[in-house]
């Protein structure tokens, strides 16, 4: 069983055609154990709008905008460098039922295709997760260090 430290837990029952607006906000302890597993030194006030949407196809869209405040190793100096991230995300599943669908009408191995569901659910929290550790620059520097 995968440990997720900042779940938050969206049944695709809980929805069909509308679409659902969700604030996430991570709890002091979900922020210093997502710290650890994204090799950050600290995460504060992670944050996140997002909305879920399915279309008459299947396809079910997740989008949205995240912020927090992280802090992390400068790559030269090793001093910790504090740096405010506000990014949108947006990411599209679909179900295993209409996998099949999908891949006749679609090319499901090229980069914007959806991803498929596994199970009957979306965890927010995770794909918040996820979409703040593609916004972590993994060479932050003092720009004074920089010759």
């Amino acid at each position: 069983m995968t440990i997720v430290e900042f779940s938050r837990i969206l049944s695709l029952e809980e929805f069909r055609a509308s679409k659902v607006q969700k604030s996430l906000e991570a709890t002091p302890q979900e922020c210093e154990k997502l710290a650890q597993r994204l090799g950050l030194l600290k995460l504060e006030n992670l944050k996140a709008k997002v909305s879920v949407s399915r279309e008459s196809s299947g396809l079910i869209i997740v989008e949205g905008e995240l912020e927090a405040k992280i802090e992390q190793e400068c790559v030269r100096t090793l001093e910790p460098l504090s740096t405010f991230i506000r990014a949108p995300f947006e990411l599209r599943f679909v179900t295993q039922a209409k996998s099949k669908y999908m891949s006749e009408e679609n090319d499901l191995s090229s980069l914007d295709a959806p991803e498929i569901l596994e199970e009957d659910f979306l965890d927010l929290g995770e794909i918040v997760a996820q979409s703040l550790s593609l916004e972590i620059d993994p060479y932050l520097a003092k720009m004074d260090e920089i010759p």
